[in-house]
């Protein structure tokens, strides 16, 4: 009897353990995601003409990762160096000073090493006489690369020109 509450102590305190271990290890999952996407607003906003952070995007973003541009009009899917070089000339061309785009909202989910994320976001664009705001929402799909940990593989984006207002439709996801 003794032996069987000893084996039976020590297969709950394994389960016990074990479910510990699991929730912390989502728990950093989520923070690393958080960590990416936050690198990822930071990087791609600039201010006083100067230029996006390529070095940080580059590391965030799996090498084949696609960004994707939705409206009613198209939709536009492209390989992300693509992306980015389309952004710098668009960029240059038009004299933009500044953007900052900032994330107002979020849902995140994970399943071991894929999550998406549901981002509600604002930006901000200005040339010598023009200021823009639009409001969208950005859909991320990341992996976690044993090596190199969570990268965006996809971002797919929407805003308020083609949409209506996003954050109402974020505020309906997170009821559930």
């Amino acid at each position: 009897m003794h032996k069987i509450s000893i084996k039976l102590f020590a297969l709950i305190f394994t389960a016990f353990l074990s479910a510990n271990i699991i929730a912390q290890q989502e728990q950093d999952d989520y923070k690393q995601i958080d960590q990416v996407i936050s690198k990822l607003y930071t990087s791609i906003s600039f201010i006083n003409g100067k230029e996006q952070d390529y070095i940080t995007l580059k590391k965030i973003h799996h090498e084949k990762a696609m960004i994707g541009s939705i409206s009613t009009k198209q939709a536009r899917i492209f390989p992300v160096k693509e992306f980015r070089s389309k952004n710098k000339e668009t960029f240059k061309k038009n004299n933009i000073l500044s953007f900052q785009e900032k994330e107002i909202d979020y849902k995140t989910l994970v399943y071991g090493g894929v999550a998406t994320r549901f981002s509600t976001y604002e930006f901000e664009i200005k040339t010598k006489d023009r200021e823009l705001k639009v409001i969208g929402v950005n859909v991320f799909q990341l992996i976690k690369d044993p090596e190199k940990g969570w990268l965006i593989l996809s971002n797919v984006f929407s805003d308020n020109m083609s949409y209506p207002n996003p954050k109402t439709h974020i505020k309906i996801i997170r009821k559930e």
